[in-house]
């Protein structure tokens, strides 16, 4: 198991991670596919934010496995409800490849969780589990795992 902070060298891997995401997602097959030099520059900020203290302030970390990366989080503070004084937490995208060690989703999201409880005005930590890549149950019985409970649902409608 190795869980570390993205590098800049990590973005080439994590936009084919993206890339192979968008292929076993729900949207596989339709004209919704990844924008590649988007992903990179939104990578590029993400990791040049990295552990910040304030509104805008990222999270990113990868996980290897034989020294490949094959999982990562990038999570970004936000005022809360967008117009609140105080921030949250959230992930901006949280994937692991099948190739990854299960065992690394859990100190990816712990580093999250420990970074986010270093701000101050950091109010909430708040994730989704959707059902856009895999099981949306297994990823939130992994946050209830881990102190997160349930609060609504997310509903959608494809236009």
């Amino acid at each position: 198991m190795t869980v570390r902070q993205a590098a800049f060298t990590d973005i080439p891997r994590i936009a084919e991670l993206l890339v192979e995401a968008q292929g076993r997602s729900r949207y596989e097959g339709t004209e919704v596919q990844v924008d590649v030099k988007h992903a990179k520059a939104l990578l590029m900020s993400s990791i040049q934010r990295h552990g910040g203290k304030g509104e805008g302030a990222t999270w990113c970390s990868v996980s290897e496995r034989d020294g490949v990366v094959e999982g990562f989080i990038i999570g970004i503070a936000l005022r809360v409800q967008e117009i609140c004084e105080q921030l949250y937490v959230t992930d901006l995208i949280f994937y692991q490849s099948e190739r990854a060690l299960p065992a690394d989703a859990r100190p990816m999201l712990a580093g999250m969780i420990g970074w986010a409880g270093g701000m101050k005005k950091v109010y909430e930590i708040t994730l989704g589990a959707t059902d856009v890549v895999g099981d949306y149950a297994r990823t939130g019985k992994l946050y209830e795992r881990m102190g997160f409970e349930q609060r609504g649902a997310i509903y959608g409608m494809r236009l």
